[in-house]
This record gives C-alpha cells, structure tokens and sequence, in this order.
C-alpha cells in the first residue's frame, strides 16, 4: 500500500533537493509494488503519472528541466481535500421492494468522502 501524503512528501524532498532523484526512484518502486490492490485511487494516479515521467526522463524523452517542471505540476494538480475529522452520525434509509420495512443503517465517519457513491451488498 501506498499513501498519497508520503509520496507528497518524498516528491516535495525532491524538488527541493533533500532527495536524490535516484533514491526517489528507488522509493516510488519499492513502495509502489501492487499498488493497485490497496492503496487509493487518487495515490495511484499521482504514482502512476510520476512512474509515466521517469520513463520519459530515462528514455531522454524529456530534458531534465521539463522534467522537474513537469514533477512540480503533478504537486501542483494532484491535491486532496482536507476535511474536518470530526465524527458525524449518518443515517442512510435503503428502500428494497423486497424488504417488507425500510431497512436503516446508522454509521458514523471520521471524514466526508468527495462524492457519494453507493454500494448495494448482499445482506
């Protein structure tokens, strides 16, 4: 699993030459194994669009200051939300045809999501 904040924070010690390129490089690949199975998907994309820019700065596709440059807008445009931690009590009424009530789920949260996005499970 990978976290968004730690590769935040190795890519801002790149950019201001706390971290050798090639120590960054090693990071992003060790703790980016298998990603996908676990990690969020806004840590994935933030590491899948810097794994796409080593290539090209490896090919030299890319020269180094287009390079950092480039570094430096994925900081810029992969931001998260910041949202207060506060536990909130949700209430969520599921109306299935087949229950013969309503079915109420009460859950609280520790942070509020961007978007909804429901999920129907078996019971």
């Amino acid at each position: 699993m990978i976290h968004e904040n730690d590769v935040r924070s190795k890519l801002a010690a790149l950019l201001s030459d706390d971290v050798s390129l090639v120590d960054f490089s090693r990071w992003i690949a060790d703790h980016s194994w298998n990603m996908h199975k676990d990690s969020a998907p806004n840590a994935i994309d933030l590491v899948s669009d810097i794994h796409i820019l080593l290539a090209e700065y490896n090919d030299h596709a890319i020269s180094d200051e287009a390079f950092f440059q480039q570094m430096e807008q994925l900081r810029a445009a992969h931001r998260t939300d910041v949202w207060n931690s506060a536990a909130v009590p949700v209430i969520v009424r599921l109306d299935f045809a087949s229950q013969p009530e309503p079915l109420w789920v009460k859950t609280s949260v520790a942070r509020r999501a961007r978007r909804f996005e429901p999920v129907l499970a078996e019971l």
